[in-house]
């Protein structure tokens, strides 16, 4: 993925990497939650923490396991919250997705006195992110990508943690940014 970064945005790849004793999981210290495969628990899950608007987290595990909702998968998820197909239609669909790829989610029940550190977070990551693609897409310089962004209505609504926005991809993001970039309105 890092290299794939580097050759669509540029820039330097970056790896970090982690130590994580499993053994926490399974000896009672984490509450933990574990997907093995995409299911209806699953995607009730996800469907419920897409939809979230608070800026507290709708569980309390301290790990998640699962796979992840990729934009692929992320597609459909939208789909059915729009409520464009039902819940079985999207369980059919996700048969057909190749290469599941799993996650570790690591939060805490006990960092809710500071529930925005994430979402911010998150929400940098994006910008960063849709920052890069406006200035490889549309040859803007940094200053009026960063311009474009933070004067944004797509920035408004990244920001405000009722969205669920900063729960998607920046890709999916940057359509709405440029569809704003190109009609003047989100």
């Amino acid at each position: 993925m890092a290299k794939f970064k580097v050759q669509l945005f540029g820039g330097q790849s970056i790896i970090q990497s982690y130590e994580f004793d499993e053994n926490l999981l399974v000896d009672g210290t984490l509450h933990f939650m574990s997907f093995n495969d995409y299911s209806r628990e699953w995607a009730t899950f996800i469907l419920a923490n897409r939809q979230n608007k608070n800026a507290t987290n709708i569980h309390d595990y301290d790990v998640v396991y699962g796979p992840i909702a990729n934009d692929k998968v992320g597609a459909q998820i939208r789909n059915v919250i729009e409520q464009n197909i039902n819940m079985e239609t999207f369980l059919e669909r996700l048969k057909y997705m190749k290469g599941i790829t799993f996650q570790y989610f690591f939060g805490s029940h006990s960092n809710a006195e500071a529930p925005m550190s994430t979402i911010d977070y998150m929400n940098e990551c994006t910008i960063r992110d849709l920052v890069l693609m406006l200035m490889e897409e549309r040859g803007l310089s940094l200053h009026e990508a960063l311009d474009t962004v933070y004067n944004s209505e797509t920035y408004a609504k990244l920001t405000d943690p009722a969205t669920g926005l900063y729960f998607q991809s920046p890709v999916y993001i940057y359509s709405y940014l440029n569809r704003e970039f190109a009609t003047g309105k989100m």
